[in-house]
């Protein structure tokens, strides 16, 4: 459980989950479905701080979903497990004309060292005016702590290459994990 509390407090903040009690169970399920994924904890509990309304957190709780079976559909394997062992892997957004884009790696830098202008979040929503295309750099998230490393990943917009024969194998995974 001691992800489950570090993901609550990112995104609830000093917010009270009991007042909010469907959007403290769409949190825990959005945790569950990350697998203990601590960038990624970051990335989408920013997201859902930044908006508390139900509606929008059932549509990152989709997404999450999607990004998930996505991920096992094409690599046969949870997002998690790829990114643990530096993996590329499709991430989701929340733009209708680019659903998601490819994540080749994570690396950090100090505070010394310049980072992207386009944070995850960024791509995720959809804001920043014109998305990049092609490969680029992403901040991932920065830490507020000494000594204050930024994470940032390697980008390509591409949509996710299907290859055929995977699919059984795929839903008998998701089987697993729920």
């Amino acid at each position: 459980m001691p992800y489950w509390h570090f993901f609550k407090s990112l995104a609830f903040g000093s917010t009270n989950p009991d007042e909010q009690p469907k959007l403290a169970t769409m949190a825990m399920e959005i945790a569950l479905e990350q697998r203990q994924d601590f960038t990624s904890a970051h990335i989408v509990a920013g997201i859902l701080r930044a908006n508390i309304n139900a509606r929008f957190w059932r549509t990152i709780l989709e997404c999450v979903r999607a990004y998930k079976r996505t991920n096992l559909l094409l690599f046969d394997q949870h997002p998690y497990f790829r990114l643990r062992v530096d993996e590329p892997v499709y991430y989701w957004t929340l733009e209708k004309s680019r659903r998601y884009f490819l994540i080749c790696n994570y690396h950090q830098s100090d505070s010394t060292e310049s980072v992207p202008k386009i944070s995850v979040q960024d791509i995720l929503l959809g804001r920043g005016g014109t998305l990049p295309y092609g490969e680029f750099e992403a901040l991932s998230w920065r830490s507020s702590i000494p000594p204050y490393y930024n994470y940032m990943v390697s980008c390509k917009m591409q949509a996710p290459q299907l290859t055929v024969g995977r699919k059984r194998r795929v839903h008998q995974e998701e089987q697993h994990f729920i």
